[in-house]
């Protein structure tokens, strides 16, 4: 390296003849910087010999290089009074000087540049500059030089620094003036042709001005900053502070080469203020900073670009253009920052700059897939905190309306896009209150509540916003679209990936196709994939559906209605099936609430809300129950004919729920004509007449009509054996309530032995984990405590309740009941005991 080092100075910068002679040096490392006289050569090395404040003139050997600058004043206004006009080698023992800083990129056309050095003018050694504007390229490889032009370089220059005034930095060597017959003008060196050897000494340079920014702080005036279509920020910009942090801290990461960092989200979720605030706060870090819109992947801003940077263009294409723009900023030293906004997909980054002083900011509605180029942040909706405090402060309102604030932001999902609209719509003064703005929303299309944009930055409306990113989808995988639609009919959070599959026959083709229609929804962020379930935005779902036209619609609903069909479990009593109970119910109550599903089918839709009512019903959900239920009334009434048995289900279902509830006047009332019509339509016998009758008995129980109920519940019991045999659960079922209804009425004698045989049977029938098995168990110890026999009572019951527990579970009603039951019969044991 040393033999390198002197070679270059030998021939490029300190021309030595033998025998002490003033020369211009350029010299590079990340040392002191003196105010140099002279760069002395002997023929056996170098020395330099310095001034500095008056004092006596030094010489010391030269230990390592950095830059000679000088302008026979301050070239640079902004330099301060400790910064020389000559920078030169480092020298041991000095301390508090900059070295200049090297500017390795290729000039632009027409950069001016001021260049210094010790012309032979009558033996004066008096340093002179000169300016000179770049030309262009000048001479054929290995060595293609600068050409300089504009000012008269003298004979005894050659070796002087060639300082760029807009960058700020020394970008080359005089090497040569122009021959005799044509004085003005040079040619240089540039830093290309002699970086294999300096590498090591550029790498130096560097290192020492990311610690020391005095060079960088004095320059900076002279620098051209370029600020290309940089956005505003839009009013109300909130919540995101934690995402600014970690997008300064990913992009202030110091390593080698570009680093890219990608934003990704659902449209209108906030990515173009996100990126366009931290480029507020931050572009004064960077010489340029530039906003591409990049739908068409960016050709026509990087285009302008090109013209902007001052770039050579004049015959060259768009694509070219663009072309020549990015591999300006991959060669140039001055800091960028490039904002690639709404990338259609990581294909779009493949012509990046991979190198350079630059930082590349990408938003995309394209999720993953970003990997090769850099980390993604993935942006959400706001919590529903901040999406209440947006709206409070956006409308001006007080806190006294959070409540209504927070209904809304729920209603729109959090979303930034639809907060901003709303806040707009329904701001103090002029705008309408939170209440009606959530009656709109239920009730108007949103393409005509969305008509407009509150906020001049946004591009599109709600209603359109996603527009851009469905139809990408759809040409990606030709179930994108069906699928969106689907799904916009079911709650938006945890949709079994299983649903899907109604889309398509159980064939690999047909399975891969869904496969590809999820893959596609989630990239471009309409669905968010979190195995084994899918997530859709509840604003884009309204969207969907306000848009469907009738055709699309139908089998959207079709298609949402079989994929609950094929997923409801066998038995809603069983506790073992609830969990995939309890996955379903959120989408059947999605389904309850669009009026569109039982405008098309209400049939279907009415059979699967009577099942999830038995669910609710048999898990203890009381209130949910008969919220529920009475729902699956009305719309059953509605939307089916007079004569459809699953109206008398649904009433039946409301009758249970009163009943659990205590009004038993209204389930009797309620029970006494679905009866009356399960036989007048059905006949004595058939199972559903016996079941309503055997409601209608439980019911009489209550009310205290033990007759009525005996005698209901013995004509049951006898009609049920005979069509449908003693061992049926529906048998033993309308023998239980027969037995509870002997109890009721004093006669516990026959209560013990039908109890006795129920459980007996129900074990034997059903299982001893069955809910039915363990009802029966606890029955019989209630009838054993009323005939006074008191340990069989509890041994029974502590049983039962110790698998209640296990099957049902700790919370369950039925085994609160029994535990409490229990607690009691113990605690009147142990008393008796101790009297």
């Amino acid at each position: 390296m040393a033999k390198a080092l002197e070679d270059l100075l030998r021939t490029c910068t300190v021309r030595v003849t033998g025998g002490p002679h003033p020369g211009a040096g350029f010299f590079v490392a990340p040392g002191k910087v003196l105010t140099c006289v002279h760069v002395i050569g002997d023929g056996h090395g170098l020395t330099v010999r310095w001034e500095r404040d008056g004092a006596d003139p030094l010489e010391a050997p030269v230990s390592g290089l950095t830059a000679v600058l000088d302008a026979g004043g301050r070239p640079i206004p902004a330099l301060a009074r400790d910064y020389p006009d000559i920078a030169v080698l480092e020298v041991d023992g000095l301390d508090g000087h900059p070295c200049v800083s090297i500017d390795v990129e290729w000039p632009s056309q027409d950069d001016t540049f001021q260049v210094f050095g010790y012309p032979r003018e009558g033996g004066s050694e008096l340093l002179t500059s000169a300016k000179l504007t770049y030309r262009g390229p000048k001479g054929t490889a290995p060595t293609i030089f600068l050409d300089l032009a504009s000012d008269r370089v003298r004979g005894g220059m050659s070796g002087a620094a060639v300082l760029n005034l807009r960058t700020g930095g020394v970008c080359g060597i005089i090497v040569a003036s122009k021959d005799t017959a044509s004085p003005n003008g040079a040619l240089a060196i540039p830093w290309s042709a002699v970086d294999a050897d300096l590498v090591e000494v550029l790498a130096a340079n560097q290192a020492f001005h990311r610690t020391d920014q005095q060079w960088n702080a004095a320059t900076a005036a002279r620098r051209d900053l370029l600020r290309f279509r940089l956005p505003r920020v839009v009013s109300h910009f909130a919540g995101r502070d934690d995402l600014l942090t970690r997008l300064d801290a990913a992009l202030r990461q110091d390593n080698a080469g570009v680093i890219t960092q990608s934003i990704s989200g659902l449209g209108g979720v906030g990515k173009t203020q996100l990126a366009a605030a931290y480029v507020t706060e931050h572009h004064v870090e960077y010489d340029i900073a530039a906003w591409i819109r990049a739908e068409d992947g960016g050709i026509a801003d990087l285009a302008s670009l090109a013209v902007a940077l001052g770039l050579p263009v004049t015959d060259r294409t768009p694509p070219e253009r663009a072309d020549d723009a990015l591999a300006y900023l991959a060669g140039t030293r001055r800091r960028w920052l490039l904002v690639l906004d709404n990338v259609p997909g990581p294909r779009a980054l493949t012509k990046l700059p991979v190198s350079g002083q630059g930082r590349v900011l990408v938003t995309s509605r394209h999720r993953g897939g970003y990997g090769d180029f850099g980390p993604e942040l993935p942006v959400g909706v706001f919590d529903p905190g901040t999406a209440r405090d947006y709206l409070l402060s956006r409308t001006g309102r007080s806190s006294a309306e959070s409540s209504d604030a927070d209904a809304v932001a729920f209603a729109l999902g959090c979303l930034p896009l639809a907060l901003a609209h709303a806040g707009a719509y329904c701001a103090s003064g002029t705008g309408v209150p939170f209440r009606e703005y959530l009656a709109l929303l239920e009730n108007l299309p949103s393409q005509d509540l969305f008509d407009s944009s509150p906020e001049i930055f946004y591009q599109d409306t709600v209603a359109a916003t996603w527009r851009t990113s469905i139809n990408s989808a759809k040409i990606l995988a030709p179930l994108a679209r069906p699928a969106l639609e689907m799904a916009a009919f079911l709650a938006p959070d945890a949709i079994p990936r299983s649903f899907f599959s109604v889309l398509a026959d159980n064939s690999a083709a047909a399975r891969k196709l869904v496969i590809d229609a999820l893959t596609a929804l989630n990239r471009y962020s309409l669905f968010t994939l979190d195995n084994p379930q899918v997530g859709v935005h509840r604003l884009l779902q309204k969207v969907i559906r306000d848009q469907l036209p009738d055709s699309a619609q139908s089998a959207a609903v079709r298609h949402a209605l079989a994929a609950v069909e094929r997923g409801l479990p066998a038995d809603p009593e069983l506790p073992a099936t609830w969990p995939q109970w309890q996955e379903l119910l959120p989408h059947i109550l999605a389904l309850a609430d669009i009026d569109a599903v039982a405008a098309l089918d209400a049939t279907r839709l009415v059979k699967i809300l009577n099942q999830a009512c038995d669910f609710l019903f048999y898990a203890g959900f009381t209130r949910e129950t008969a919220d529920l239920a009475a729902q699956t009334v009305t719309t059953a009434e509605t939307r089916l004919r007079p004569d459809d048995p699953d109206i008398l289900t649904a009433r039946e279902n409301l009758a249970a729920c009163y009943w659990s509830a205590g009004r038993i006047a209204d389930a009797v009332t309620i029970q006494e004509q679905v009866a009356g019509q399960r036989e007048h339509v059905l006949g004595p016998d058939h199972p559903d007449t016996l079941n309503a009758l055997n409601n209608l008995a439980n019911s009489y129980r209550s009310a205290g009509r033990f007759a009525d109920a005996i005698a209901t519940l013995e004509k049951v019991a006898a009609e049920r054996e005979r069509v449908l045999g003693p061992d049926h659960r529906d048998t033993l079922t309308a023998c239980a309530n027969l037995a509870a209804s002997y109890q009721s009425a004093g006669r516990t004698a026959d209560a013990i032995a039908l109890k006795e045989q129920v459980a007996a049977e129900r074990e034997r029938v059903l299982g001893p984990d069955h809910p039915d098995t363990l009802t029966a168990r606890a029955n019989l110890a209630v009838s054993y405590w009323s005939a006074d026999r008191t340990t069989e009572a509890i041994t029974v019951l502590e049983s039962a309740t110790i698998e209640c527990e296990r099957v049902l579970g700790r919370d369950h009603p039925t085994t609160v009941r029994n535990r409490g039951r229990l607690t009691e019969w113990k605690a009147h044991r142990d008393g008796n005991r101790a009297d």
